[in-house]
């Protein structure tokens, strides 16, 4: 990054300012990255290489005591901090979804209560969790954000 730190480390800053607690999920082999980084707790994926849904579920399960929590990409560093304050306090039922929306396009991160940490701990291969957004959609409140930061990722060409 511009900055001199590196994206992950961005992205993590952001979420630090504005959620009281950040856990980063590795690969077992990544185990060097949570010596590096202050401020978050690192979880570890044991089946990461089976797809994304199983490092999902391996940061759902170790945030089991929280009434919700926010799925977030380690390379979209650009959701700005008042938007993450916004769907921070809309996550206020533990039955509900958050959603930002940016111009018609769903974008992260995601935030989930507590009701759907068990379909989520269950998830597997790599389709994140478009299962439990699909069979809840009467739950999921989209949050209408003028913030492009929730759609732009570094694996998609602007």
């Amino acid at each position: 990054m511009p900055d001199g730190h590196t994206l992950l480390e961005s992205t993590l800053a952001r979420y630090q300012t504005g959620f009281e607690s950040v856990f980063l999920v590795l690969r077992p082999e990544d185990s060097d990255w949570a010596q590096r980084l202050d401020g978050c707790t690192p979880v570890f994926a044991a089946d990461a290489r089976l797809g994304m849904a199983h490092s999902l579920a391996a940061g759902i399960v170790a945030a089991k005591g929280f009434d919700g929590a926010f799925i977030a990409l380690g390379d979209m560093a650009w959701v700005e901090t008042a938007t993450l304050e916004t769907l921070r306090r809309s996550l206020n039922d533990r039955s509900a979804i958050v959603r930002p929306v940016h111009n018609g396009t769903p974008g992260h991160p995601v935030g989930f209560g507590q009701a759907h940490f068990k379909a989520l701990s269950e998830l597997s291969g790599d389709e994140g969790a478009k299962a439990v957004l699909d069979e809840n959609r009467q739950r999921v409140i989209a949050i209408d954000v003028t913030d492009a930061g929730v759609i732009r990722d570094l694996d998609v060409p602007p």
